[in-house]
This record gives C-alpha cells, sequence and structure tokens, in this order.
C-alpha cells in the first residue's frame, strides 16, 4: 500500500511539475481568449502574480496605449481567471511597479536570456511579446522549447 500511495504522489508531484513548465493548468475560459487575444496572444496567467494581474484588469482604459475597457460582468469573469491561475511564488512575480509587462519579468528574461537582440527584433518576431513567433503553441498554452 505504501508504493502504491508513494507512487501516487510521485505522479501527482511529476504531474504539477509538468504543468508548471508552460502548461496552462486550468482550460482558459473562451472570453479572455476572445477579449485579450483579439489584440494579442492571451498571456499564460501563470506569467504574473495575482497581485500584477489585479492591477492590470483594473487599468483597462489605459492598457499600453489602448482602452480596452471591459463589461463589469466580462471584466471580473477574466480577473478571476487570471488571479486564480497566477503564478504562486516570487520567482516569477518580480515586475516593476509603473510596468506591468511580462517581458519584464525576472523569469521571462531568465528564460530567454540565450535569445540574441537581433533576433528581438527580425521581421519574424519584431517584439518580445510576439509569443507566436516561437512558441507555435502558445495561442493553446503551450511554451515549451519544443513548440
Amino acid at each position: 500500500m505504501k508504493k502504491v500511495v508513494g507512487g501516487l504522489f510521485l505522479s501527482l508531484l511529476a504531474m504539477q511539475a509538468y504543468a508548471d513548465r508552460g502548461r496552462i493548468q486550468d482550460p482558459v475560459p473562451v472570453e479572455y481568449q476572445k477579449e485579450c487575444g483579439s489584440c494579442h496572444v492571451a498571456f499564460p496567467a501563470w506569467g504574473l502574480d495575482a497581485q500584477s494581474w489585479k492591477q492590470m484588469m483594473t487599468q483597462l482604459d489605459r492598457h499600453y496605449g489602448s482602452d480596452a475597457s471591459l463589461s463589469e460582468p466580462l471584466r471580473s469573469k477574466i480577473a478571476n481567471y487570471l488571479q486564480a491561475q497566477s503564478v504562486k511564488g516570487k520567482s516569477r512575480s518580480a515586475i516593476p511597479d509603473k510596468d506591468l509587462r511580462m517581458t519584464q519579468t525576472a523569469w521571462f528574461k531568465k528564460e530567454h536570456r540565450k535569445v540574441r537582440a537581433t533576433e528581438w527584433s527580425s521581421v519574424k518576431v519584431k517584439t518580445a511579446s510576439n509569443c507566436v513567433a516561437c512558441h507555435q503553441g502558445a495561442a493553446s498554452g503551450l511554451y515549451d522549447d519544443e513548440d
């Protein structure tokens, strides 16, 4: 019995580790994909901490030079999803208070440290926030290096 429980425990740990490697843990709400994905890839909720998502979702009227305001029920639904799926811990959440860009997190910078400046500015990529240029599965929440 101990072996079965131990094996189950190890399997659960492995699944969590796999989920933390760039896999979306819960299904992404259609509303999030539609609203946020209409201008850019619907970034993974685990890319920012809960406080950053909260701040971003309360400033949609001035969202990086655009008015991305939503009806309150829709804003609330998306905000709740982002809060629930946000990163837990400090390793990914360290971002400048004035610039809520996922590309400025310590985690993002570490993950992309080998990407040369010329690659970021290439015609294919153009900007660090253009995830789908390198991660073909980004629109589905897949960000592994193999994607």
